[in-house]
């Protein structure tokens, strides 16, 4: 026994011993958020040399321009608000297709609500919120009890969600004119920020996300689940449960973002949220989260959303036509996600 373990430490034929700088170097390339802190420095300063200027005002250079920059601030925490609830999702072992879909339809719901009670924000919240739970525990049980490929179960809750939303505005038009208190809160003015309470938010559910994925017994199973179901559900996890709970939870912060949507825009429609699902997937397989499942941080997901953000309007500031910054997303969300099947294919190859 003694000389096996040796021998697996000795290292084989044609095999050289890792210098301290090759383990030190690997160490860090584990830590994908310091590496996605890195890419953002990169990206960031690209951006900031290719748009400088000597004009007044736009000097040192149009992207980090205060004003600039603080215009990112709250699309930025909308972002963060759905991925984290994306996570909770990938990190299970599944994906939700249908979150910007959830956007639009509870965005609609809460319009419809806030102007039929003349602006009860309570119950405007409420059934904005509702919605997103009932698709939530539909794909729950949609994956969980009969069996459906998360892929096909989410995209046609996607289609139906998107379809819904259509269909109304269609007919009576998009939602507008509500009451003052429910346009008015989204643009407040926190920490000397206009839209200060959509951030305050993002970062409260970021920090309790990222507790609670660290330390509660009810989001520790879901890296085990997403890790391996079957020793899961023979260590007495009920795998079923937790994995719906996680669409829940999803579906919840995604329609709370479509009540800030209606709110911020000052309109409810069909459009809203258009896109957004892939976005915030990309974002969280940036930050570490495996499409396979059983990896993922809450702090790795808020830096995918901000480098995302950072090339979208880096992207926009430097003149680049709206189709051409669809492309460059794209492109981004391609490689991310061949990233990281390459990282899964070594890591189950050892």
């Amino acid at each position: 026994m003694p000389e096996e373990l040796e021998s697996r430490e000795k290292p084989g034929a044609g095999e050289s011993p890792r210098s301290p700088w090759g383990s030190m170097l690997q160490t860090v390339l584990k830590q994908r958020e310091l590496i996605t802190v890195a890419i953002i420095i990169v990206v960031a300063f690209t951006f900031h040399l290719l748009t400088m200027s000597s004009e007044e005002g736009k000097w040192p250079s149009v992207f980090v321009q205060t004003t600039n920059l603080k215009s990112m601030l709250a699309p930025l925490a909308l972002n963060v608000v759905v991925a984290v609830g994306m996570l909770l999702v990938l990190v299970c072992g599944g994906f939700d297709l249908s979150v910007g879909s959830v956007v639009a339809l509870a965005g609609l719901v809460a319009g419809l609500t806030v102007k039929a009670t003349g602006g009860n924000m309570l119950l405007t919240f409420g059934a904005g919120i509702g919605v997103g739970v009932v698709v939530g525990i539909i794909n729950g049980i949609v994956v969980t009890q009969f069996g459906v490929n998360p892929l096909i179960a989410t995209l046609g809750m996607m289609s139906a969600a998107r379809g819904l939303a259509l269909a109304y505005v269609q007919k009576y038009g998009v939602v507008t004119g509500f009451p003052e208190n429910f346009t008015d809160f989204s643009w407040d003015t926190v920490f000397w920020i206009k839209g200060g309470f959509i951030i305050l938010t993002a970062v409260l559910i970021a920090v309790a996300g990222d507790i609670l994925l660290r330390n509660s017994r009810w989001l520790r199973q879901i890296y085990y689940i997403g890790g391996n179901e079957d020793a899961a559900r023979l260590s007495g996890i009920n795998v079923r449960f937790v994995r719906a709970s996680t669409y829940v939870v999803c579906g919840a912060l995604a329609a709370l973002v479509g009540v800030f949507y209606a709110s911020r825009y000052s309109e409810a429609s069909a459009e809203a949220g258009v896109g957004l699902e892939l976005q915030v997937i990309a974002a969280c397989v940036i930050g570490g989260a495996s499409l396979a499942g059983g990896q993922g941080t809450v702090l790795g997901a808020v830096l995918g959303c901000a480098l995302m953000a950072i090339i979208s309007n880096g992207l926009q500031t430097w003149g680049v036509k709206p189709a051409w910054q669809d492309v460059a997303l794209g492109v981004v969300l391609i490689f991310a996600v061949t990233i990281d099947m390459f990282i899964a294919r070594r890591r189950s190859a050892r």
